[in-house]
Order: structure tokens, then C-alpha cells, then sequence
């Protein structure tokens, strides 16, 4: 009857309780260090450039473009999509911010054409 009560409470928990268990497992060593420590790890600054100048990022991504395709285009082009990189890169920034939770759905209605 023994066998039976240890197969019992071995099939008992699921497959989630048991992702769960080896999850906290694997991060117990780290929780124990940074309780050890006492120091949390500071969070990186949101360093944003002011509107009228674009970022570090905008200013690469341009020079590639410049450097593929800058004998066909003009100063003003290149200045156009850099501010449209720029611009990209701000929008992406501010959607990063904003978290989703696992239940959230995108905002749409389906319908079929018939």
C-alpha cells in the first residue's frame, strides 16, 4: 500500500505545479544572493534627447543609409528620414513602455467578407 500512496502524491500535482516548483528552484540562488547583498540593482535612466534633436540611434541608422544610398540622395532626403527614423524610434520607445499583461488582446473586430 505504500507504493500506492507515494504514486498517489506523485501524480497528484500537475504539470504547471510542477513548472512552477523548478522555476522558484532555479531562482532561489539568485534571491538568496541579492537578499545576501542588500543592494538592488539600479535601473538603467531613461535618457531621452530633446524633440528637435534626434538620437545617437536615429543618427546611425542614418549614416548607413547615407553610406548605401547617399550618392542618390540630397541633404534634404537625408534629413527627411533621419527625422522619419527618429521618429520611428520615439514610437517604439513609448510602446515598449506601456506592459501588457498575458489577457490583453489586440483591439479589433473580425468580420468575414462574403
Amino acid at each position: 500500500m505504500s507504493k500506492l500512496k507515494v504514486k498517489e502524491t506523485i501524480t497528484s500535482s500537475s504539470r504547471r505545479e510542477f513548472a512552477k516548483s523548478l522555476a522558484i528552484l532555479a531562482a532561489a540562488p539568485v534571491a538568496s544572493r541579492a537578499a545576501e547583498s542588500g543592494v538592488t540593482p539600479p535601473s538603467p535612466p531613461q535618457q531621452t534627447p530633446p524633440a528637435d534633436q534626434p538620437s545617437p540611434v536615429a543618427e546611425s541608422l542614418t549614416e548607413v543609409v547615407k553610406l548605401r544610398h547617399g550618392k542618390n540622395l540630397s541633404e534634404e532626403q537625408l534629413n527627411l528620414i533621419k527625422r522619419s527614423i527618429d521618429r520611428s524610434q520615439r514610437n517604439a520607445d513609448r510602446m515598449r513602455q506601456f506592459k501588457l499583461v498575458n489577457s490583453d488582446e489586440p483591439a479589433f473586430a473580425f468580420t468575414a467578407d462574403i
